[in-house]
């Protein structure tokens, strides 16, 4: 199962015989028997494995889907034209991100600082934004 094979890995034996040296050590050194060493070893290997399984599941996809704008509140920062005459551009906070992203609107043009609310995704990643009434 994947379980045992992540627990013997070439990284893991090197954890082990690094426990197991270092142990070793100073078992001589302390003159008590060496078994001691190969538990040092074991448990070293056992933080290692605790580590690596943590960090395993700290991943994220990083990517942005647009799709989460859907509904949002942005602010323009470059003036969006009207009737999808061209594209502007807003500032936005999703995926606890704030990004810049361009807009265009099928409404009256929208003045730089105004509010808009995302109403959906064009088919060439560009929101489509309709104005805010205050």
């Amino acid at each position: 199962d994947s379980t045992h094979s992540m627990f013997f890995t070439p990284r893991n034996a090197i954890v082990f015989f690094l426990g197991f040296s270092w142990g070793g050590l100073a078992c001589i050194d302390a003159n008590i028997s060496i078994l001691w060493a190969v538990l040092i070893g074991l448990i070293m290997v056992a933080i290692n494995f605790s580590l690596l399984q943590g960090l395993a599941s700290l991943n994220e996809a990083g990517n942005l889907s647009l799709n989460n704008t859907i509904g949002k509140e942005a602010v323009v920062s470059i003036p969006i034209p009207a009737k999808l005459g061209g594209c502007g551009k807003v500032n936005i906070s999703f995926q606890s991100r704030l990004e810049e992203l361009e807009a265009m609107t099928e409404y009256e043009a929208i003045p730089r600082g105004q509010t808009v609310k995302v109403l959906r995704v064009s088919n060439n990643n560009q929101l489509i934004v309709k104005n805010q009434v205050s």
